[in-house]
């Protein structure tokens, strides 16, 4: 891109750092910042639902490294159903 256009490289490099910039503050308060007095009874959540939080992020993070999973036995059968549309439209109607 610089080749291309320098003024376009310069002008992203500086729109990426302002946008960083504006994450870090958006961050630092939210996450850094004092604790809010109408926040102090808050409790942790029970352990039942962080183990369910823990079983889908499991879930979340083995189809994302095999996503083949998915696509060949989920999506891949979809799709070829509705691309035969007298078979899709015979199982939408019940076979009419």
């Amino acid at each position: 891109v610089y080749r291309f256009n320098p003024l376009l490289s310069i002008m992203a490099m500086v729109v990426s750092i302002i946008t960083l910039a504006s994450f870090m503050k958006v961050f630092a308060t939210a996450f850094l910042g004092p604790k809010l007095p109408q926040f102090k009874g808050v409790r942790e959540v029970p352990r039942s639902m962080i183990f369910a939080m823990a079983v889908l992020s499991c879930i979340i993070i083995f189809f994302g490294l095999f996503p083949d999973l998915i696509v060949r036995n989920l999506v891949h059968p979809a799709v070829m159903s509705l691309i035969d549309q007298f078979k899709y439209t015979g199982t939408v109607l019940g076979g009419m």
